[in-house]
């Protein structure tokens, strides 16, 4: 890996350098997001705009109940049905995502480390390692699940028996969250273990835990920027329109708009995390004093590669 910028890597260099690789291959990586996320938003726009409106019409119906304490409103006759498929859909849209930071990992890599990634190989290779990207997710959300359940419910009856109890149930209920915060550090790297070292679900978990290390709070902090800067541009594509224009999520159309803008923001915002934690990914291989990936095969010159004096 032939590197001009010194390691350690700053913040500030990491954000420089995500910039440059971003405007080096902005087409290519904002055509592989589009080809994931496109076909992803228009099934939940199809799914939400028909059945999440019927949720939240129970959902309004059933907070009017406990506030005037009448009858609690029946559940839809089809809840069963609304909950599956709009579940389907998000299970389609996460995997959606996920193949849209793996194909930008590809090709962020391949650029930074003076090889060639045209669009559809880093399509490719996205698709060939999606099912073992959705098998280290399914790792991830089956550990949270089992914390949430081991700190919320006796945490949970612990507060509902009041006095010291309470007190107790409220820590071991911090502690699960606190838990959660830790599990969602050490796999940050999940997705550059799987792709730019071809480990399986398992082995890419376990590298993710040991690269992150003695790093939890540095990467905390990127983790904390980088969904502050998420924020920021969903407050202005999705968020103001939203309270302007008064949607509202009980009315089909203003759930398919909501919908729009939501995968708007996912569009502009889809290269960020991938490059700032590839990025990272290569100072703390760094730092562990670890061997650089093996080099890539010299490409052909071409007009989208950025070289490594302008990263």
């Amino acid at each position: 890996m032939r590197l001009s910028s010194p390691h350690p890597f700053s913040i500030g260099r990491i954000f420089e350098l995500a910039a440059n690789l971003l405007s080096s291959r902005w087409l290519t990586l904002y055509a592989a997001a589009a080809i994931f996320l496109v076909p992803g938003y228009a099934l939940m726009d199809v799914v939400a705009s028909n059945f999440s409106p019927r949720f939240y019409i129970w959902v309004g119906q059933a907070e009017q109940a406990i506030l005037s304490s009448t009858q609690f409103p029946p559940l839809p006759s089809d809840a069963v049905l609304v909950c599956a498929v709009l579940l389907a859909a998000v299970t389609v849209l996460l995997a959606s995502g996920a193949a849209v930071q793996a194909a930008i990992i590809h090709a962020a890599d391949a650029t930074y480390r003076h090889s060639s990634a045209p669009l559809g190989a880093s399509v490719r290779r996205a698709l060939n390692r999606l099912p073992t990207i959705v098998g280290g997710m399914a790792i991830y959300y089956l550990i949270g699940a089992m914390i949430l359940v081991v700190s919320l419910v006796p945490g949970g009856l612990l507060v509902l028996m009041g006095g010291p109890a309470a007190f107790v149930g409220l820590v071991v209920i911090v502690g699960g969250f606190a838990a959660l915060v830790l599990l969602g550090v050490r796999v940050t790297l999940l997705q550059q273990a799987i792709m730019l070292e071809n480990l399986g679900s398992v082995a890419a978990f376990r590298r993710s835990w040991r690269l992150t290390t003695g790093a939890g709070w540095r990467v905390l902090g990127y983790t904390v920027v980088v969904a502050l800067l998420n924020g920021v541009v969903g407050f202005f594509v999705s968020g103001t329109p939203v309270a302007v224009f008064d949607l509202h999520p009980e009315i089909p159309r203003d759930v398919a708009v909501t919908t729009v803008l939501d995968g708007l923001v996912d569009l502009i915002v889809a290269p960020l995390t991938p490059l700032v934690f590839t990025l990272l990914y290569y100072d703390l291989r760094w730092q562990a004093g670890e061997p650089p990936l093996p080099e890539p095969p010299e490409p052909e010159p071409a007009a989208d590669s950025v070289s490594e004096q302008q990263v």
